[in-house]
């Protein structure tokens, strides 16, 4: 039972001078790598939390809808409050916001859910301006493209809602439509 006590003692007291001579051998600096990647992320939201829809509704006329409904006037600018983006990136982004109604405001408010519905009720043409920017609907769709970092919590930008001459004979009413916002890298 010594002898292969000591053989293998003899070999733990080599192993253990040798690590020791490991730690304290003084040799060309040791270089260590490390890459970190954090995911691209973009985030729209409307309303104060990060909803992505907002519905418009809007009267001609008589007043109707309640408080949230703004009145429909030739040449009008209606404040519909604040975009927050939020960015990570440095490069080039785009924020499309689909319009339900095609960029019309549609009679009947935002309930109107088929196309001969939209047909057979007013429609009132509107563009958009965010941050300052005007809007045009391109197949229903108003696109800003925009590009770097936002600041930690988000960068606001307003929104608001311009209408231009309306003309005559449109029906008095209610009208909506319902807006979708959505953010994607180019």
């Amino acid at each position: 039972m010594h002898r292969v006590r000591a053989p293998l003692a003899l070999l733990f007291a080599i192993l253990i001078l040798s690590a020791t001579g490991a730690q304290t051998t003084v040799g060309a600096p040791l270089a260590l790598g490390m890459e970190v990647r954090v995911p691209a992320i973009l985030r729209v939201s409307v309303g104060g939390s990060w909803d992505s829809a907002l519905r418009l509704s809007g009267y001609l006329g008589a007043r109707e809808g309640g408080a949230r409904s703004f009145a429909i006037a030739p040449l009008a600018v209606i404040d519909l409050g604040k975009v927050r983006i939020f960015s990570n990136c440095d490069g080039r982004y785009a924020i499309s916001i689909l319009s339900r109604g095609g960029g019309f405001l549609v009679g009947g408010g935002a309930a109107l859910d088929t196309a001969a519905a939209m047909q057979a009720e007013g429609r009132i043409p509107y563009s958009l301006i965010l941050d300052g920017v005007p809007l045009q609907a391109l197949e229903g769709v108003f696109t800003r493209d925009m590009a770097g970092k936002s600041a930690g919590g988000g960068t606001l930008l307003d929104l608001k809602l311009v209408f231009p001459d309306l003309g005559e004979g449109l029906p008095q009413g209610l009208y909506g439509d319902t807006l979708t916002f959505s953010i994607a890298s180019r």
